[in-house]
Formats: structure tokens, sequence, C-alpha cells
């Protein structure tokens, strides 16, 4: 029995060390990508200016054990130039992070809420190709966010030391590149549209504010988008999964100005 002994300490020292990894890093990498309208070819307005609010319910970290809520509003402005059209944005974000409790060696922190928030632009350029007589449309493009995050989820992943975590993202400025694949079918004879976007991106992060385990390898975010328009409206559904994060957020755009006609340019002369 004696020979057994040994082993079998080492084995149970071993799994009374074991914790579960701790990933504290800024959601933003991954919600800060919502849903903006650009009216398509067919339509006669080029330009328009939109107002935007969104929610997003998400969950974090290794085992997705915490949550985290947060509300969006912005006003954004799209342009369409021939083959080619932009949209930019400026909003502010503000939410709360729920924090399950945790310990390890280094650290240990009970359940708590952090409030956190954000303000910055978005912004984005594709290229479009009219599909059918209606006006339906294809595009391809990119995407990019630069947002500025405050609040005290920022500040606790900041008072943390390096080594507290497997990865700690302690990074103010969430900057994101990316890119994107549309298509919007636009029905014949209400005009409505529906649509469907996948996005995929990653944010880059300086190495000295983004520390751990798995540092060399940047946040990423994948988006998945179903949208639909009906005159001045509209409103959307996503589902983000990005790095130790997955969200679900809705939310909707109302485009202010006059109401859009259909445009000669992409449909059949009789």
């Amino acid at each position: 029995m004696k020979k057994y002994f040994i082993p079998l300490l080492v084995i149970a020292v071993s799994f009374s060390n074991c914790t579960s990894p701790a990933y504290l890093l800024s959601q933003l990498h991954t919600d800060s990508h919502p849903y903006y309208t650009i009216p398509v070819r067919a339509d006669s307005i080029k330009s328009a200016t939109y107002v935007n609010a969104h929610f997003t319910a998400g969950a974090a970290n290794s085992d997705l054990r915490d949550n985290t809520y947060d509300f969006q509003g912005s006003f954004s402005r799209s342009h369409n130039f021939g083959h080619f059209q932009a949209y930019y944005a400026g909003g502010i974000i503000l939410g709360d992070y729920d924090l399950h409790s945790y310990s390890n060696n280094y650290i240990s922190y009970p359940q708590q809420n952090e409030y956190f928030g954000a303000y910055g632009l978005n912004g984005g350029i594709d290229l479009a190709e009219t599909v059918d007589r209606h006006g339906s449309e294809f595009r391809i493009g990119a995407e990019s966010s630069l947002q500025r995050e405050f609040g005290d989820y920022l500040k606790f992943r900041k008072s943390l030391p390096d080594s507290a975590t497997d990865i700690i993202d302690k990074e103010r400025f969430i900057k994101t590149l990316g890119l994107y694949a549309e298509i919007i079918k636009k029905m014949n004879r209400s005009g409505n549209e529906f649509g469907y976007k996948l996005g995929v991106g990653s944010s880059a992060v300086s190495k000295k504010n983004y520390r751990g385990d798995s540092s060399q390898i940047d946040p990423t975010y994948f988006t998945n988008t179903f949208h639909f328009t009906r005159n001045k409206f509209t409103t959307f559904a996503q589902f983000n999964v990005g790095t130790k994060d997955v969200s679900f957020q809705v939310g909707g755009s109302y485009r202010l100005g006059k109401k859009t006609t259909g445009n000669a340019e992409a449909l059949p002369s009789n």
C-alpha cells in the first residue's frame, strides 16, 4: 500500500489546486458592432441619417460564468456612391458586468456587479451590386470600431496584477477591424426588405495592456445578423461570438427625413 501512497497524495494535491481559468476581458471587443442601416441602391435617397438603439445580453469569462448587459444609443449617417456605399456613427454604451465569485492562488473576489460604459465611433464601406429587378442587393465590405471604455469594470481589471488571471485586458481604447458580406432581398409589392449579414474581425491590442497565456492572439469576433426594414424603420437580431464571450443583440433604427421611393436606375424601363 505504501508504494501507492505518494502518487495518490500528489494527485490529490494537484486536483485540490486546480481552479477554473479566469479571462477578464472587455466585452466591447465582441459587442461594439451593431447593425447600421444603409438604403439599397434602388432607393431614391442617396444619403440618410438614422437614430439607433440596441440592447445586448451576453455571457463571458471561463465557462461563460459572468453575465453582461448593455444599452447602446447612436446617430448614424449613410451614403450611396453608385456601387460604393459607406456609413459612420457616433454613440454611447452603458451597461453592467456581473462578476461571478472567483478564487485562485493569487486573487479572490466575491460576486459583484461592475458598471461600465464607452463612447466612440463606428464606420464601414462596401461594394454593392443590385441582383434583381426589384432592387435586391449583395454587399461585401469592411467595418471598424473605436470605443473608449470607462467605468468600474475597467478600474477592476486595471487594479489586478498581470499574474492574477489567465488573460487580463487593461485596454482602455477598443479598436476593431473586420470584413462582412450582406444580402438584402427587396420585396416586389410592399417594398419591405429582409437581409442577412455575416461579419468577422479582430481587435488591435497593446501587449502591455493585454496579457496572459493567450496574449499572442488578438481578440476576435463573429457576427450573424438578421434584419428587416419597413418604410423608415429597421429592426435586427444579432448573435455574436467572440474571445471568451457570446452575446445576443436586438435593436432598431429610425431614418430621419422624407420617405424613400424606387430608383429607376435599378429597375428596368418599360
